[in-house]
């Protein structure tokens, strides 16, 4: 029985195993969560100054663009098919957003990774010119000029009885695109790492120590893009199937702790408060 399913697609294998409605329930717990995580990044944002920097700012957007995404996904997933045949913009329209979110979330992983391996791996310079433009020209414009690109390309072939080019475009842009970019910034800092400057000061294990962390940084950006392409090659069975809906369940979770657990933000929610107390006692005095 399972010989038999592993020439299915990763995440229809996944769907067969666990079943249509289980998964239909774990995306909209995973909405929840991450519409939880957002309302706190946002209340955060609008009343506490120190809360408003970098990174808060890329972590927010991939928040964000992951809630679109799983919005997208699970309205999608209760309307009938039969309303979305009635128009043909409605049969585009889903896997257009669908892989727009898609490939904007995996943009606005790719500067978390930045940020993440100047943090941890110690490598980059963070002190980028008008990061924040162009941080938010990298997450929503490029994503939706090169989707929009491919799918010109595409319907402009599909005239010609092109029929496969869809597949392709959404191939391209939802795999190579986001692991090209990734894999070349992790080889950038796994080549930064052997040629630091720190080398004859810094021990073994902690060269080693820095670069397990930036290759689980990488994974933990890429776990369902090699997971499916591993599945486009024909290397696909459950545990890939598991791994990659599993990996991808953790990911959202990881973000959306992450952004209230980090020492950083308890420090200054833990300041926030201490100084309304401290204004409350003085005007109580007064």
């Amino acid at each position: 029985m399972v010989d038999d399913d592993t020439s299915t697609p990763s995440p229809y294998l996944f769907r067969a195993l666990v079943g249509d409605t289980a998964i239909d329930i774990i995306s909209w717990i995973l909405f929840v969560l991450t519409l939880t995580a957002i309302i706190y990044g946002v209340t955060s944002w609008c009343i506490i100054k120190k809360f408003r920097h970098y990174r808060n700012y890329v972590l927010l957007s991939v928040i964000f663009v992951n809630l679109l995404r799983l919005l997208v996904y699970n309205l999608f997933t209760i309307i009938p098919g039969e309303a979305l045949a009635s128009y043909a913009v409605l049969r585009v329209l889903p896997i257009f957003l669908l892989i727009l979110f898609y490939l904007s979330y995996h943009c606005w992983l790719l500067v978390l990774c930045y940020i993440f391996y100047v943090d941890f791996v110690k490598v980059f310079n963070v002190d980028i010119h008008r990061r924040f433009f162009k941080s938010s020209l990298f997450g929503w414009v490029v994503p939706f000029i090169t989707l929009s690109i491919f799918y010109l390309i595409g319907w402009l072939l599909y005239l010609y009885d092109s029929r496969d080019i869809f597949t392709i475009s959404n191939v391209v842009s939802m795999l190579l695109i986001p692991l090209v970019l990734n894999f070349g910034i992790y080889v950038t800092v796994v080549f930064a790492l052997l040629r630091s400057s720190e080398s004859r000061v810094i021990i073994t294990t902690d060269k080693w120590r820095r670069f397990y962390i930036c290759t689980l940084i990488f994974i933990f950006s890429n776990t369902l893009v090699i997971t499916t392409l591993l599945e486009i090659l024909e290397i696909s069975n459950v545990f890939i199937a598991v791994v990659a809906e599993m990996g991808e369940y953790l990911n959202t979770i990881a973000l959306n702790v992450y952004v209230i657990v980090v020492r950083g933000n308890r420090k200054i929610w833990g300041d926030f408060l201490n100084e309304r107390k401290l204004r409350k006692k003085a005007l109580e005095m007064k």
